[in-house]
């Protein structure tokens, strides 16, 4: 398993409260699967972020990090710059993507968007025969994170399209927080296999959608973010 420092490469500012960090990590010495997630530490603490990144790319990783108020570690991680270092230890979890199935539902809250990112973008980058539909919640267009890469990406690969909602915001999309009748009227699920991911409470009704659709359990893979108190 991967445990050292690496270096701070660049740092893109996503939305208002989140940034993207390349860590300088070769895929030889991190070799990651799409889903998967690191524990980083720097001085203020240690704490899990998802790769939002493909394990396609071979010099970096991308960690898309929101800060809180009250997370003293992604507070200091918005403020450090290019070339300071942290030390990361990974790979973990088992939030993986499954390459076999054919037909593959993200649904997505917040910044629980990291992983799936990964997930989309390595199939993508790998060219697999996988219909991907993203279904992706947000409180207001300007905290849609990749808002801009997603739709460049459904232009260039007809295999690939996403949807977003906001909960806390009037426009032209859809409206409201994800329920069955908006995945019914948005999306194929039929042979579907579902990644959902976000904060605790949106995972836990959308799993409870889902069931109620008659999806099996195992076509059903869950990723919660909780959001941190350090």
């Amino acid at each position: 398993m991967f445990n050292q420092k690496v270096k701070i490469l660049n740092i893109k500012q996503e939305t208002e409260s989140v940034k993207t960090f390349f860590l300088q990590v070769s895929r030889q010495d991190l070799d990651f699967k799409p889903g998967q997630y690191i524990m980083l530490t720097i001085p203020s603490g240690t704490r899990s972020f998802s790769i939002s990144s493909s394990p396609i790319v071979k010099n970096h990783i991308e960690l898309s990090i929101k800060k809180y108020p009250d997370s003293k570690v992604a507070a200091e991680m918005h403020s450090l710059k290019i070339n300071d270092e942290v030390l990361i230890k990974g790979p973990l979890g088992r939030f993986i993507l499954k390459e076999q199935d054919k037909n593959s539902i993200f649904l997505a809250a917040g910044n629980g968007i990291t992983p799936l990112r990964s997930m989309i973008n390595y199939i993508i980058d790998k060219k697999l025969d996988i219909n991907m539909q993203l279904l992706y919640s947000n409180k207001t267009k300007n905290e849609i994170i990749f808002y801009d890469e997603f739709l460049n990406l459904a232009e260039k690969n007809k295999n690939f399209k996403p949807y977003f909602n906001l909960t806390q915001e009037d426009w032209n999309g859809l409206k409201g927080r994800i329920d069955k009748k908006m995945i019914q009227d948005t999306l194929n699920i039929k042979d579907a296999t579902f990644y959902i991911s976000g904060p605790n409470e949106f995972v836990e009704a959308t799993v409870k959608i889902i069931k109620d659709l008659n999806i099996p359990q195992e076509k059903i893979n869950r990723e919660v973010f909780v959001r941190p108190t350090s």
